[in-house]
C-alpha cells in the first residue's frame, strides 16, 4: 500500500450518515464523525486506494461529493454496524471479523494486488 490510511479524508458527510441512520439529534456526532472515518480508512485497505484524493492518482474522487454511490453506501453501512455495535467492545461476540453480506459493494474498486501510481 503507498499511501497512509491515517490521513484519510472522509468518504461521506456527517448528515448523510445520519439521515442513513435516522438519527436527528447531535449528542453523538462526534462519536459518528469517528465512524465514518474509521470507515473511510477500512475501506481505503481494503481497495488499496484513496476514496477521497489526496496524493494517490488512483484515488476514487477528488471530494465528498463524488464518492462512487456504492463505496458511501458501504461505509454507511460499516457506521451503522459500528453504531448499533457499540456495546460489543465490553465483551462477548465482537463479530466483524468475516465477510459482511455488503462488502461486495467494494469489489469493483479494489486494485487486487495493482502497484498504486505514486
Amino acid at each position: 500500500m503507498a499511501f497512509d490510511v491515517t490521513t484519510a479524508l472522509p468518504a461521506t458527510t456527517l448528515a448523510e450518515a445520519k439521515a442513513h441512520l435516522r438519527l436527528d439529534y447531535t449528542a453523538e456526532d462526534a462519536l459518528i464523525e469517528a465512524y465514518i472515518l474509521a470507515a473511510t480508512q477500512r475501506a481505503e485497505q481494503i481497495c488499496e486506494r484513496e476514496i477521497v484524493k489526496r496524493e494517490d492518482p488512483l484515488a476514487l474522487a477528488d471530494d465528498v461529493s463524488t464518492v462512487p454511490s456504492a463505496v458511501k453506501t458501504w461505509v454507511w453501512l460499516y457506521v451503522t454496524e459500528m453504531f448499533e455495535r457499540r456495546s460489543m467492545s465490553a465483551g462477548g461476540d465482537a463479530g466483524g471479523y468475516g465477510m459482511r453480506r455488503y462488502d461486495h459493494l467494494l469489489d469493483p474498486f479494489m486494485l487486487y494486488g495493482q502497484e498504486s501510481a505514486s
